[in-house]
């Protein structure tokens, strides 16, 4: 049986029309598709496109990606950490301290400084290479290359005006972006000044075109936007592919003899380039876009005029030692005009419609810089907060995560931080130490062996907080200075008096040689590294739970009722309960960090009714008020809650600056080994069997001695913890000591486990 296989007439013309669509779709990707250099050869990419690029406004309907050679888009990079911080799990923090860090560095914004502050971070630290490597106009088509080289051991830190796009040559390891903008409009004021003052620098590529006889104006809108021109640029737009294929001499309409070398700078061809590609269209979507994605590409934003934030941010996300290396860095190029002078140039700029056009990409972006800065600043507030809710048992947040900056209890107004206006609320200028050495443990990764022998030659200041085991902290330095050559003297206690005698006594005994080192210790000691010059300086402190440390105050107090000498007991005792004691101690160690001599002076006296603003009973204070209530009546009178907030994150976040060691009562062993670590001193053999003060716990108004026995005492201390737990005005009152008492505790466990490694040679 045969069977009739006849072709229908109509198939064949499907075929061949269906072949012909799939042709013609080919062939309209390929000519329509944006060319991606990563996808072919990049300079045959390049020069394919750039020997016949069609002109972009004879088709206003094409994307901004088609009138680009290259891609916009970086393929490496780590996001804003704190912005997207809800999509990221708790160790994800810890790539961002293991990435390299690359600086895009904006003309005339701040980034000399940060360059010359990262470059010395790179210096003295161990993890990043000794150098921080700079790209520019010079280097810019061989950085790939130059990064090949890169020791994968050791992390990079990249900086300079192209330096956007080079996380995608540092395969393997996680990279990341940071930026730092200042006002367009400010900037371009200062470059034009900058650019002025060097106008015979012909070295300067970013100053590579004369000034003079140039307006201000005239400067602007031939500068234009360089910030969205440095986020769209591809390293090929600098080489002589560019320069061979374009008639740049026709696209930028410049005077003769602007040019100081003959040559287009980079950025001038860059600018003539975007302008002749892109439609105005095209144009405004290409700079929404990178707004857009601004936050999602630079784990780190910044503004110039909130340029300590940005530090602030780039120590803790990194883990690098910013503020404590950067604090002798200061801008280059001072402006040597005056605000008001500023102000009228800005002016004058913003009245310009051509100068407001040319800067407009530039305004774009700094408005969103600026709010994505609010929102990472708030987010960074948020995640220094102790969290309320109870730890799961074994767990373990980095010592980083866990600030212990929170608001006042019921405080809702303090949910956000109140922008250094405490410094303006105080009546004294508050002037933070700027000489001492941070904590050996937290920057110890960061420190070489000369590094940490400048702590075992730095003088030591103990800062004394009463009954937290001062008295055998400085019995012990006593008695070691008296055993041991190389510490001639020991200077104490600094109190009430202030630190002239002990200064005078320094200075009479001649031991201001830089072979020599002295310990110092007192409760008003915070500041004596300021007066000491000659020789590194640190400070030490330690710290008890400022209930217990309440308690024990409350009952040595009452020991020594008849005591008129003790500052720290000026109070009639024997009047108060427990309670009222703690209403009005209040936090002792959050005042010994703000003291100043002023107060000890007498020079507020005079302006303040102290008595009236504490609401003191007649007769309470035993004879002269001592300095810490003063201090206390000026903080209770010039500070609202908010401020007051404020300046407690403030000291929360430097305690670990400030103090090259910190210790806590309940852990005097660990306290004392990390003192040997740190000066290389035999604290802990030598110490930890002395306890001076041990004062029998008494309760009531009438002072009697209770049961010597440690079961009594063990009760009666525990009855009067417990009176203090039950009023809510205590936690109010304790409130500064609790948070910074927190704060030490995470410092003091990370000194621990560091002290043992050491020890065990870990």
């Amino acid at each position: 049986m045969s069977v009739n296989r006849t072709v229908r007439p109509w198939v064949p013309t499907i075929i061949f029309v269906a072949i012909v669509l799939l042709v013609i779709f080919a062939i309209n990707y390929q000519t329509a598709s944006p060319y991606v250099l990563g996808d072919e050869d990049s300079s045959s990419a390049f020069l394919r496109w750039a020997k016949g690029p069609v002109r972009p406004a004879t088709m206003p309907d094409a994307h901004w990606r088609e009138a680009l050679p290259w891609p916009v888009d970086p393929k490496r990079f780590l996001p804003n950490y704190f912005t997207y911080s809800e999509l990221m799990k708790e160790l994800d923090q810890l790539i961002y301290r293991r990435s390299d860090i690359v600086f895009v560095h904006v003309p005339r914004s701040g980034g000399t400084t940060i360059n010359t502050c990262l470059s010395k971070v790179a210096h003295i630290s161990k993890v990043f290479d000794d150098a921080m490597r700079l790209v520019n106009e010079k280097n810019v088509e061989t950085v790939e290359d130059d990064l090949r080289g890169v020791n994968e051991d050791n992390k990079v830190i990249i900086s300079g005006e192209f330096s956007f796009g080079t996380c995608d040559f540092l395969s393997g390891r996680p990279c990341s972006y940071a930026l730092m903008m200042r006002d367009p409009y400010e900037r371009v004021v200062s470059s034009y000044h900058f650019c002025q003052a060097h106008d015979d620098d012909k070295s300067d590529f970013y100053c590579s075109i004369s000034t003079n006889g140039m307006s201000l104006e005239q400067w602007a809108i031939l500068e234009g936007s360089p910030l969205f021109r440095q986020l769209v640029a591809h390293p090929r737009s600098c080489g002589d592919n560019f320069e061979n294929h374009f008639d740049f001499a026709s696209m930028i309409q410049v005077e003769k003899g602007v040019l100081k070398t003959g040559r287009y700078p980079c950025w001038m061809k860059l600018k003539a380039f975007l302008e002749h590609q892109l439609t105005e269209e095209q144009t405004a979507k290409l700079v929404e876009y990178v707004a857009n994605n601004i936050e999602y590409w630079f784990a780190v934003l910044g503004t110039l005029e909130e340029k300590d934030s940005f530090l602030t941010i780039l120590q803790d996300l990194y883990y690098i030692p910013v503020n404590n290396v950067c604090q002798d860095v200061h801008k280059a190029g001072h402006s040597v005009l005056s605000d008001p002078e500023k102000q009228q140039l800005i002016t004058r700029l913003k009245a310009d419609p051509d100068v407001r056009e040319a800067l407009k990409e530039d305004l774009v972006l700094y408005e969103r810089v600026q709010e994505a800065v609010h929102f990472q600043g708030k987010k960074h507030w948020e995640s220094h907060k102790l969290s309320k809710k109870p730890k799961r048992k074994g767990h373990r947040t980095h010592l980083r995560n866990r600030g212990a900056d929170i608001p006042r209890t019921g405080d809702a107004a303090a949910a956000s931080p109140a922008k250094d206006a405490w410094r303006d609320a105080l009546p004294w200028k508050f002037a933070p130490p700027e000489r001492f050495l941070p904590n050996y443990y937290s920057y110890f990764q960061f420190l070489n062996e000369s590094d940490q022998d400048i702590y075992r030659k730095s003088n030591i200041v103990y800062l004394h907080v009463p009954k937290s085991g001062g008295t055998t902290m400085s019995k012990c330095f006593s008695s070691i200075t008296k055993r041991i050559k190389k510490y001639p003297e020991y200077y104490g206690p600094i109190g009430e008096n202030g630190i002239e005698g002990a200064l005078q006594n320094y200075k009479k005994n001649n031991v201001t040689k830089a072979t020599k080192v002295s310990l110092f210790s007192g409760e008003y000691a915070f500041g004596l590294c300021e007066k000491l010059d000659g020789k590194p300086c640190s400070y030490f402190l330690m710290l008890r739970d400022p209930l217990e440390r309440l308690v024990s105050s409350y009952s040595f107090c009452k020991l020594h009722s008849n005591d008129d000498n003790n500052f720290f007991c000026a109070l009639n005792v024997n009047n108060m309960s427990i309670v009222d004691w703690a209403l009005t101690q209040r936090s002792f160690f959050f005042r010994q960090l703000l003291m100043t001599e002023d107060i000890c002076k007498g020079k507020f006296d005079e302006e303040y009714d102290f008595e009236e603003i504490l609401k003191l009973r007649r007769g309470l204070v035993k004879g002269k008020m001592p300095c810490w209530m003063k201090l206390q009546a000026i903080l209770d009178y010039s500070l609202t809650k908010e401020e007051r907030n404020g300046l407690l994150k403030y000291l929360s976040d430097s305690l670990e600056q400030w103090f090259a060691g910190v210790g806590i009562l309940e852990d005097m062993d660990g306290t004392l080994g990390a003192l040997d670590v740190v000066y290389r001193l035999p604290v802990f053999p030598h110490c930890r069997t002395m306890h001076a003060n041990r004062t029998p716990i008494k309760s009531g108004k009438g002072g009697k001695k209770r049961d010597s026995g440690k079961k009594s005492k063990d009760a009666a201390k525990e009855r009067l913890l417990q009176q203090l737990k039950n009023d809510a005005r205590v936690t109010e009152a304790l409130w500064e000591d609790i948070v910074l008492y927190k704060r030490v505790v995470d410092i003091a466990k990370l000194q621990r486990e560091e002290t043992r490694n050491v020890i065990m040679g870990i």
